[in-house]
């Protein structure tokens, strides 16, 4: 006779969300209140806007609106929820902040509190909530699951599926 053994419902819902290659809603949170205060603007530019912490590094703003480099160098807009673009204003400085990060230069207007840092904490904190991490490059991939959840409630999945790739790219 087998005993059933009751386990959290977090550590279940790794595979659930590997196949899927991203965080639940319910780990983002737990993650999110685990996080000191001064990297919620990261974690939410990347749960909610969908950026790369190399695409935090780059962005910038001008009558037009926001802007990322992506990978390939070129200047993307990008939309940025009101309350979002409220709270990222208010750590926007008059002068250009110079940093670098992995090894490479950048200058943003913007502290944002993200990098490295942000990477290291972020994986510690996921492996002693969870057991196990998979890194903050797979916030992205959880923001385009929501997007595309969302948008294929208003249009037909392909062309759901269309929009977010042309937003975000390759994801992995």
């Amino acid at each position: 006779m087998h005993k059933h053994i009751e386990q959290p419902v977090m550590l279940n819902e790794k595979y659930r969300y590997l196949a899927c290659r991203g965080y639940s809603n319910r780990q983002l949170g737990a993650l999110r209140s685990a996080l000191p205060d001064r990297y919620w603007l990261a974690f939410d530019l990347a749960t909610k806007v969908g950026l790369r912490i190399r695409e935090m590094n780059t962005l910038s703003k001008d009558d037009d609106g926001y802007f990322v480099s992506n990978n390939a160098g070129a200047l993307v807009r990008i939309s940025i929820p009101c309350w979002l673009a409220t709270r990222l204003e208010e750590v926007r400085q008059e002068s250009e902040i110079v940093f670098k990060d992995r090894y490479r230069q950048y200058t943003t207007h913007y502290s944002i509190n993200n990098g490295n840092c942000f990477a290291v904490l972020f994986n510690k904190l996921s492996h002693e909530l969870f057991g196990w991490s998979l890194g903050t490059q797979k916030l992205r991939v959880t923001y385009a699951a929501n997007e595309f959840e969302r948008l294929s409630r208003k249009m037909p999945a392909r062309l759901a599926l269309n929009k977010v790739k042309m937003r975000l790219g390759k994801l992995d």
